[in-house]
């Protein structure tokens, strides 16, 4: 059976807690969170229709909006991305709000190889009739993906169905109490330009994004399906039900490198089998337990620079703002990584590298090697001396009979 992309993929569905699969609320926005457990990002849906207590919807992450006609645009700016940090929605659900001040940064990506189906394209495209089967975009379209405002965005990326991932941009940061709500928009702009609904082709468009905290070092697989007329409700729940049911794997078994370390699924040691939902080895090093431990801004190994693999700390001596051995020299660099890229002094000659866990010098042999030489016409020389008279303590001397 083909394996299809799942990557803690946030399809924008709009799924109501507690209803069967097809049943959709109206407003479910995508929830990045922390789990209190083993400290991970991880993707939830949040319904703002509800009591607070069930508008968590755990590892819901799959999420689906229409296009609505704005002018001669197809456009949607939903859903919302948002942080939570009340702790009647959070403490049911067993989890906690992001650190203050961090960025939400999304990327969009190339599907990965293990799901044919999609042709590793960036933007995928279902006509809405009969059996779900993805393909490329029909007539040139392409998704506009912007914040700020229409013709004149803060921020704009364009995603054409082509083989390549497409960086994106911060979404938004979070308060001092970890919160976030922001959204973003998302253009369906026509083959040739042409005003809808004339121009895009009916159907239901597909895109992979990835979202992610820096401080929890790992990126959350997060699909965005939209549809452009197709039918009604009923061809969208179909998109999102085929995408639930195939797409929705394991981070330990989606083909990603979730984490960034250059190991994908069960080649990482983070992976303790197929059904793990983070590639980060927690609690086994800190410089693969997804948190920005020496508060430099950077975490884990490759990100951080006193990382030198995953196996490593990521405050070495070399590179933890402190003159270690008092010699004057801090770190490889003065200590400017560690300080928000000012230096706090000179740097310490010792630190070839930032991930040295030593600024001393290394331990000489002393006297050892040069000894060792100077043994041997020693030892020559008092035998020497021996053979001359009976005082030299390396003559051999009888015992009496």
């Amino acid at each position: 059976m083909l394996r299809r992309l799942a990557t803690a993929a946030v399809f924008l569905t709009i799924m109501s807690p507690g209803l069967a699969p097809g049943a959709h609320a109206q407003h479910y926005d995508v929830a990045v969170q922390v789990n209190v457990s083993d400290g991970r990002p991880s993707v939830h849906a949040f319904d703002f229709d509800v009591l607070p207590q069930f508008g968590i919807v755990v590892d819901n992450r799959v999420f689906g909006r229409s296009f609505s006609i704005s002018g001669s645009s197809l456009i949607s700016a939903d859903p919302g991305f948002v942080s939570r940090n009340s702790s009647v929605e959070l403490d049911p659900a067993n989890l906690a709000p992001p650190l203050a001040g961090e960025p939400l940064h999304f990327n969009v990506l190339a599907a990965p190889s293990i799901f044919p189906e999609l042709g590793g394209r960036n933007l995928s495209f279902w006509d809405g009739t009969g059996t779900v089967v993805w393909s490329g975009v029909q007539n040139f379209e392409e998704l506009s993906i912007f914040k700020g405002p229409f013709g004149n965005p803060d921020a704009e990326i364009f995603v054409d169905g082509s083989t390549t991932d497409v960086p994106g941009f911060v979404i938004g940061g979070t308060s001092g109490s970890g919160s976030l709500h922001e959204h973003i928009k998302f253009l369906l702009l026509p083959d040739g330009l042409a005003a809808p609904p004339v121009g895009p082709d009916d159907g239901v468009y597909l895109v992979l994004v990835e979202l992610a905290y820096p401080a929890y070092a790992e990126w959350i697989p997060t699909w965005l399906m939209f549809k452009a007329f197709a039918g009604g409700q009923s061809t969208l729940d179909a998109a999102i039900a085929d995408v639930e049911a195939n797409f929705q794997l394991p981070l330990c078994d989606d083909g990603i490198d979730n984490d960034k370390d250059g190991l994908v699924d069960d080649d990482d040691p983070g992976c303790t089998s197929p059904q793990d939902m983070s590639e980060r080895e927690p609690g086994s090093t800190l410089c693969d337990n997804g948190m920005d431990d020496d508060g430099d801004g950077a975490a884990d190994f490759p990100d951080d620079v006193g990382c030198a693999s995953s196996s490593g700390i990521e405050a070495p001596q070399c590179q933890d703002g402190v003159d270690n051995d008092l010699d004057g020299g801090i770190d490889f660099d003065g200590g400017a990584a560690a300080n928000g890229g000012v230096p706090l002094g000179p740097a310490d000659g010792n630190c070839w590298i930032p991930s040295r866990n030593r600024e001393k010098p290394n331990k000489r042999c002393g006297l050892g090697v040069e000894i060792a030489f100077l043994l041997v016409p020693l030892a020559l020389a008092r035998r020497r001396r021996g053979r001359s008279g009976p005082s030299s303590p390396w003559k051999l001397r009888r015992r009496p009979s």
